[in-house]
């Protein structure tokens, strides 16, 4: 069961399902991080979605403040969008399955 060797249209309701899912799971993402902040702590979807994706880390290690070091800040808008993929891709590929 190759994804490569299906018709074209349906490798195309793949692609499409995945980027729908992915869609989707950020913003699920993002209102399960509104709903869990409460009413006082909710950031906005634009703030949510364009924080910065970067951040200077400090370390103190044993009393040494290390510095200088990058870390990604915000990973959960990525896990919440590959969960939706992996979702939406299963959904086309089970249909598959069922076809035949």
């Amino acid at each position: 069961m190759d994804p490569l060797n299906w018709k074209r249209e349906h490798q195309v309701a793949l692609v499409v399902s995945v980027i729908a899912g992915a869609t989707l799971g950020v913003l699920l993402g993002y209102l399960v991080q509104a709903a869990g902040a409460g009413p006082s702590g909710v950031r906005s979807l634009e703030v949510w979605l364009t924080q910065p994706l970067v951040g200077y880390v400090e370390a103190n290690i044993g009393g040494v403040v290390m510095s200088g070091g990058l870390a990604l800040v915000a990973p959960e808008r990525f896990g919440w969008g590959l969960f939706g993929g992996i979702l939406g891709g299963a959904v086309v590929f089970i249909a598959q399955l069922l076809r035949r």
